[in-house]
């Protein structure tokens, strides 16, 4: 990409000591309808071999869980967990993946799909929410299908929107003994089974089995057909619609650069600009995002290679791009991620140029897979440009640079011993204010000696920068470090 520095006059600046208003950018804003197949895809994509006619993993491969007839079975639901990371959502229906064992009597199999808010326990609760009548058919081998389908009958259909986490659940409602549903289901083990594969430990303990009315974690759960070690998750999924919106904040001398002047004060290069992220936490959460899925279950090669319809994003979820970090030296990865989940949403970068001016081709990313099955739907892709500029107040290959005409200054010794420095040549009277790297005030001193001590020694080692400035208006500006 092509650099453009536009070089402008001392009152615009790039950092700033002290706070500033933060201006908040909305890049998309658009409303999402999705079928949450988190699990299908734990498993889909874990275990699918890259071929030249793409993924060789077929539904008739997977794991499956043997649902019996309802009359002949004390394991009488079995379903999955599905979190809500803040935002409300709206649930239209229900799904799940499931195929008839080839000697069941009846040609179709009725079976029920259930949506249930959870207690304080984590559990479901019944009565349910609402729930879905379906059936599950086939022919003389095992084909799984999608099975499910809306709240109500048109045009009556029903919505229902939730704050909370919740679950679905599926039964088998036939009467008849030897109409057998295989519901498929992940092959996660527990972390505790040592023995198993690495891929196969892709579980987050959200499955739940209801035995003689009560539910229970599937984790480790020893009924008919379960067993210590085995931690499975029911290919059951919510047919959701959410509003996405992709957003953040930064620093309102870098969104309105032409409207800022901050008279006495000096910006400089190597303080930190903060952007924080605001955008739905949809983007982050693994359950609804495969971009923010791939870097949590990314469990080998087969799952990196998946082919996918324009493929993962190499901007993962939530990317900052700075044109400053492409040219920087030494170099630097010029694009900035959030880590995983939702435990920061903060970055927080700074330039190593000794050019003032303006950058122009800074980016805010926003990427998002939606959760159906297999990752079959276009990615939604948000960018916003913003400027950064700059203007360079020390010389980085010696730590101290003339600001105004103060430049006699001397600091000795630097790196400071035992936590002090001394500054001599000082005239007049000089207010001597000392910063960290956040530009947050550590230290203020006022002298009329013609040296003075400055004490960091029950400050964190780390780079701090030091401003001079007298009553006859000289001024200095230098960085210190502290290295014990």
């Amino acid at each position: 990409m092509m650099k453009k520095l536009l070089f402008l006059g001392s009152a615009l600046f790039a950092c700033v000591f002290g706070l500033r208003a933060q201006t908040n950018v909305i890049v998309m804003d658009t409303l999402v309808t999705d079928t949450l197949h988190y699990y299908l895809n734990k498993h889909f994509f874990k275990s699918a071999v890259t071929t030249s006619l793409g993924p060789a993993t077929s539904l008739a491969n997977f794991p499956y869980y043997k649902s019996a007839a309802a009359t002949v079975t004390n394991v009488s639901h079995c379903g999955s967990k599905f979190e809500n990371c803040g935002d409300t959502v709206q649930i239209l229906g229900l799904t799940a993946y499931a195929a008839k064992h080839i000697t069941t009597a009846s040609l179709n199999i009725k079976v029920h799909l259930y949506l249930c808010n959870l207690n304080a326990a984590g559990k479901p609760i019944l009565p349910p929410i609402d729930s879905v009548v379906t059936a599950v058919g086939g022919g003389s081998v095992l084909t799984p299908s999608l099975i499910g389908g809306y709240f109500g009958t048109s045009p009556n259909y029903r919505t229902h929107t939730l704050n909370g986490s919740f679950a679905v659940l599926f039964r088998n409602m036939s009467t008849i003994s030897g109409d057998t549903v295989h519901l498929l289901r992940t092959a996660g083990k527990t972390a505790t089974n040592t023995t198993a594969a690495a891929k196969d430990k892709c579980s987050d303990g959200f499955g739940f089995v209801r035995n003689n009315g009560v539910f229970y974690s599937a984790t480790n759960y020893t009924a008919l057909g379960f067993g210590v070690g085995t931690d499975y998750e029911f290919c059951v999924a919510p047919i959701v619609r959410y509003h996405l919106v992709s957003s953040f904040t930064l620093p309102e001398i870098i969104a309105n650069p032409l409207e800022v002047t901050i008279p006495g004060d000096t910006s400089c290069t190597r303080i930190p600009y903060t952007f924080t992220n605001t955008s739905s936490c949809r983007y982050m959460n693994r359950m609804y995002n495969l971009n923010a899925f791939y870097p949590k279950w990314a469990l080998g090669s087969s799952f990196i290679n998946q082919p996918l319809a324009g493929g993962f994003s190499a901007d993962s979820a939530i990317t900052w791009y700075f044109e400053f970090l492409d040219i920087a030296l030494p170099p630097r990865d010029s694009r900035v991620f959030l880590p995983y989940g939702n435990t920061s949403q903060t970055i927080t970068t700074s330039t190593d140029l000794v050019q003032q001016g303006c950058f122009t081709s800074n980016q805010f990313r926003a990427r998002f897979r939606p959760m159906s099955a297999m990752g079959r739907m276009p990615q939604l892709i948000a960018n916003h440009e913003f400027s950064v500029c700059t203007k360079f107040c020390w010389d980085d290959a010696v730590g101290i640079q003339s600001v105004g005409n103060y430049a006699h200054l001397n600091f000795y010794p630097n790196p400071v011993v035992n936590g002090q420095t001394t500054i001599t040549g000082l005239t007049g009277r000089n207010t001597i204010l000392v910063y960290d790297v956040l530009g947050q005030l550590v230290t203020t001193k006022v002298s009329e000696d013609a040296s003075a001590i400055i004490d960091l020694s029950k400050e964190a080692n780390g780079t701090y920068v030091v401003k001079i400035s007298n009553t006859n208006n000289q001024i200095k500006v230098a960085k210190l470090l502290k290295q014990n």
